[in-house]
């Protein structure tokens, strides 16, 4: 208001929180529109997506180029983007950062950002008293600027615009807990996470392989593989196959000592792996 009215200026002013002459205050979407709506002939200020939920009737307002202007999120867009290139690294103040009034013919003059503050050293907040709660909350913002945004348009929200993303992860990345940057800590512990699943992968393959190997034994053994037709194999060829799987194929002595083998030797391999991955997700 101070931007457009030089008596609002001079009378009120601008601030977090300013002394009006006039008006019903109410906290949050929730209580300033009930005031609305008991109010007669009164206007008021909510978020966007609020309006859109409730069905809320909103205004026309005249932007910076003299145009009335619909609410929407393309005109909330283009307000934004009109601001995004000049907007200022995360650690340095945002007191005088304002996308209100915004120049561009379409641009809607009342719009701005959603902010989510946090400290840049973590622990200075008592609530993140570990490095998997500053991981958390740390995973959490960088989903929101980023993959988070293909729900936007869906919530009634505008989607952050390249800049203000790009100035978000670098800030991001500046976040410490206890020194410790909590966003390389991320991503080391999925790296760590996604590892525990190779032994499990590797024990699977294995434990596959040996249990068909033993229900193949089992059933030529027994006689119900059906015996293959004559095979055009070289002599020599097949004499040498024949001696390697007769032992385990006709059941002899050694054929069962070397069954036995696989299978403990698989099941003991398989158990190893799954120890470790025990140990590993208990430890930490």
């Amino acid at each position: 208001m101070s931007k457009v009215s030089p008596e609002w200026a001079d009378q009120v002013g601008k601030g977090k929180s300013v002394q009006r002459p006039t008006g019903i205050s109410a906290p949050g979407n929730e209580g300033v529109s009930s005031s609305i709506k008991s109010t007669p002939y009164a206007i008021g200020y909510i978020e966007f997506h609020y309006a859109l939920t409730t069905g809320m009737p909103y205004a026309y307002l005249q932007n910076q180029e003299g145009n009335f202007i619909e609410l929407s999120i393309d005109s909330v867009r283009t307000a934004i983007a009109a601001s995004a290139g000049s907007l200022p690294n995360g650690e340095k103040s945002w007191e005088h950062v304002s996308t209100t009034d915004a120049p561009g013919e379409d641009s809607y003059p009342i719009s701005s950002f959603s902010y989510l503050l946090l400290y840049k050293e973590l622990s200075t907040n008592p609530r993140i008293d570990s490095m998997d709660k500053a991981i958390a909350l740390v995973d959490f913002a960088e989903w929101a600027i980023t993959d988070g945004q293909q729900f936007a348009d869906d919530l009634a929200y505008v989607p952050l615009p390249e800049e203000a993303v790009q100035i978000n992860e670098e800030t991001l990345e500046s976040i410490t807990y206890n020194g410790q940057p909590v966003l390389a800590e991320e991503r080391v512990t999925s790296t760590d996470s996604l590892g525990l699943f190779s032994p499990i992968i590797a024990a699977s393959i294995i434990l596959a392989i040996a249990a068909g190997s033993a229900i193949y034994i089992w059933r030529k053994r027994r006689g119900s593989l059906a015996p293959k037709e004559i095979s055009t194999e070289p002599r020599e060829r097949r004499e040498t196959r024949d001696k390697i799987s007769y032992p385990l194929l006709r059941g002899t002595l050694a054929g069962d000592r070397i069954f036995r083998f696989i299978v403990i030797s698989a099941a003991g391999y398989m158990m190893l792996l799954l120890g470790l991955v025990a140990v590993s997700i208990f430890s930490g």
